[in-house]
């Protein structure tokens, strides 16, 4: 059966997952915490993209600590997820939407978490296209 998506997982290295896994960025680990922020070089950071011919949704990752942990507390390293939607129009550019109203539900501790994201994923999108009047298919002029 052939998708009518593409849908990629990027940057997601090992500490990226342990911190999916745990909830929290490594910060009691001052070794492991460098090593995050050298991979991931900021706070807010895209881990998955589903993307239809003309909707896509993005799976962001961040903290309201904004990466920096040195005047944070622990509760600043919570890690957040949310999913964001870009529209393509008619000239074949892609722009910002906004946020969709749907929280990211996948189990990263569990083994089929990646079938489990791209699911959740097509799900957010499908639903942000049906509450907004967007087309998943065609330019969202």
């Amino acid at each position: 059966m052939s998708k009518d998506y593409s849908f990629e997982i990027a940057n997601l290295t090992p500490s990226v997952l342990a911190a999916l896994r745990s909830g929290k960025y490594p910060v009691s680990d001052p070794q492991a915490w460098d090593q995050f922020l050298e991979e991931t070089c900021n706070a807010e950071r895209v881990l998955a993209v589903l993307e239809y011919p003309s909707i896509d949704i993005e799976l962001e990752m961040w903290t309201a600590s904004g990466g920096d942990v040195l005047d944070a507390t622990e509760d600043d390293c919570d890690v957040s997820l949310s999913y964001f939607v870009c529209l393509q129009a008619s000239d074949g550019t892609w722009c910002s939407d906004e946020h969709a109203d749907k929280d990211c539900e996948v189990d990263f501790t569990a083994d089929d978490w990646e079938a489990q994201l791209e699911a959740d994923m097509s799900k957010a999108a499908v639903e942000h296209a049906k509450q907004h009047g967007f087309s998943l298919t065609e330019p969202n002029d």
